[in-house]
């Protein structure tokens, strides 16, 4: 479908999609999540881009996650883009996304202020974004209101630690985690060293 070999981009990390909230063919696109640290956007029939590039000082930050997810308080919704190498998170208005001027930094607290590592994995529930990292932490991500008179945000980070009680005479005692899901009431983690949830 694409070859970003000729945009020297090395490998497709992590996708998300507008059609669910496109209302014009122009507002429906897929971002492309690059090992470079590069946001491209695809159209179903061209590459163009980048429309972003993460960083650190000098360094690219490869785009490890991106999730689609809107606060209760927010009246659209906003494409978040998580990082390996430096554990970062950006974000766009979904629909503005293939803009360079729509993207910022935000959740500049805790964890993904100083943290080293990777952002694995995302998912979307309880009203919160949920961010697994190769450490073993579980990020919980929160925006809310506190100001409606000039729409002053709050943002907040809690964080968690897997821990495993029955861990074998050669398992790590960090659970590194690749990949979340939200579902039937409650959000599953998996492993990535060993084949658990």
């Amino acid at each position: 479908v694409a070859d970003m070999g000729y945009y020297e981009e090395p490998a497709i990390l992590s996708m998300c999609s507008t059609h669910l909230y496109a209302t014009t063919s122009e507002d429906n696109f897929i971002l492309l999540g690059g090992a470079s640290g590069r946001i491209w956007k695809f159209n179903g029939d061209m590459i163009s881009g980048p429309v972003f590039t993460a960083a650190e000082g000098e360094t690219t930050l490869p785009i490890s996650t991106m999730i689609v997810h809107q606060f209760a308080h927010e009246s659209a919704p906003y494409v978040y883009a998580g990082t390996a190498s430096f554990p970062r998170l950006y974000r766009a208005d979904l629909i503005n996304a293939d803009s360079s001027n729509a993207w910022d930094s935000v959740a500049n607290i805790g964890f993904l202020q100083g943290g080293v590592g990777d952002i694995t994995c995302s998912c979307s529930a309880y009203g919160l974004i949920f961010l697994g990292t190769n450490s073993g932490r579980i990020l919980r991500y929160e925006r809310t209101l506190i100001n409606t008179t000039d729409s002053e945000e709050q943002e907040t980070l809690d964080e968690s630690h897997l821990q495993n009680e029955y861990i074998g005479e050669y398992e790590s005692n960090t659970l590194p985690i690749s990949c979340l899901l939200s579902t039937q009431a409650q959000v599953l983690a998996g492993i990535g060293d060993r084949p658990e949830i």
